[in-house]
């Protein structure tokens, strides 16, 4: 789960933009991609719905604290 968490992580906090959350993450882009369809993948959900993002993002800024 730390991948996706810190994939969400930095995909929330670059205001949902690929470009600056791969290089937050230093990966490529289309690895971004492929990461947050797995995360669809898993919870049923889009990503890109910011509602539901920001929930996950909670979540595993909850989880980091502990």
């Amino acid at each position: 789960m730390a991948g996706a968490a810190s994939t969400l992580i930095a995909w929330c906090e670059s205001g949902f933009s690929l470009v600056r959350a791969a290089a937050d993450l230093q990966i490529h882009r289309n690895t971004l991609v492929y990461r947050l369809a797995k995360i669809e993948d898993l919870t049923g959900r889009d990503t890109r719905d910011a509602r539901f993002a920001f929930k996950l993002y909670l979540a595993c800024v909850a989880d980091l604290l502990g």
